[in-house]
């Protein structure tokens, strides 16, 4: 929990670092087009720069998210090493021509769920830490679906742990259907804090991706290409999983 805590402490310093490089009026057009494509995202800032008369301001204006990014690594440093961990995945038994391994680079998946839980927390959407009983007004019978605390998942991992303990429910997921690409090339490894009731899209964070098995169109369907596959989701499960 010490090394958790201090994390914390250097990404609330990196924050401060980073935002220190640019001016605050640059950081207010940024979030107004930090939603879009980086084509589109530059184009805007690059014509803001333009416009822009004081030389000191155009100093801390990067026009382009590359610029940007060389910019808070020199004043600010690279905080993503400190929560990122890489895995070489061997295929050598599979015999494949030209792909003998690959690498797979993925967030902390600890660290990832506390963060979305900080977000939940600031936008003012509850965490359920606790479980609960509910039940049937008329019969007393017990029943389930009025919430994470009333689920059995909780409660029996609650009875595992010390009294003073908290259960901390992640779930990981990873799903290429809808990647808006139109294969299986880019597949999106997510952590969910389980910890709440709400919808919310901040209670999910990116992991990191599938790394792709890279084979001739030809030899994709072939059975040592899908062993392989199969094996590299295995262990890319194994290791996103038994990180912490």
């Amino acid at each position: 929990m010490v090394c958790i805590l201090q994390m914390q402490q250097l990404w609330r310093q990196y924050v401060s670092d980073a935002r220190a490089c640019c001016s605050e009026q640059y950081w207010t057009v940024f979030k107004a087009v930090q939603g879009q494509n980086i084509v589109y995202r530059d184009k805007v800032m690059h014509a803001v720069k333009t416009l822009i008369r004081q030389n000191d301001m155009k100093r801390r204006w990067p026009s382009t998210s590359r610029t940007l990014r060389a910019l808070v690594e020199r004043k600010a440093g690279n905080f993503w090493g400190n929560v990122t961990v890489t895995r070489t995945i061997d295929l050598g038994a599979y015999n494949l021509p030209g792909c003998d391994a690959v690498t797979f680079s993925f967030m902390d998946p600890v660290y990832i769920w506390i963060d979305r839980c900080n977000t939940l927390h600031d936008l003012g959407l509850p965490l359920e830490w606790d479980a609960r009983t509910l039940h049937h007004p008329d019969t007393g019978e017990q029943v389930h679906g009025a919430g994470i605390q009333y689920s059995k998942i909780l409660r029996q991992a609650s009875a595992r742990i010390p009294a003073a303990g908290k259960i901390a429910l992640l779930n990981v997921n990873w799903d290429g259907g809808a990647a808006g690409f139109g294969s299986r090339s880019a597949v999106p490894i997510c952590v969910q804090v389980m910890n709440t009731n709400s919808m919310h899209t901040a209670s999910v964070g990116l992991v990191g991706y599938l790394p792709y098995v890279e084979v001739s169109e030809g030899y994709k369907q072939h059975k040592d290409c899908m062993a392989a596959r199969r094996h590299v989701l295995q262990v890319c499960q194994f290791s996103s999983v038994c990180t912490w």
